[in-house]
């Protein structure tokens, strides 16, 4: 996944000249925010209740770069 998250960014950034990257992960993922950690991402926060799983609703954490 870190190659392929460093192609992805290398072309939002470059090509797509974007401003801002935006991660959303379930709070009960744990390679996710060691990956986005790896690049720098910042935790922002958490997304109450944004997703819906079945019929319950869940959290995301929110990150960006």
């Amino acid at each position: 996944m870190s190659e392929a998250l460093q192609e992805v960014l290398a072309f939002g950034f470059q090509t797509l000249q974007l401003h801002r990257v935006q991660a959303l992960v379930a709070k009960d993922n744990v390679p996710s925010p060691k990956l986005l950690d790896k690049f720098n991402f910042r935790k922002e926060g958490t997304a109450r209740q944004d997703y819906r799983v079945n019929d319950t609703f869940e959290d995301s954490e929110v990150y960006s770069l």
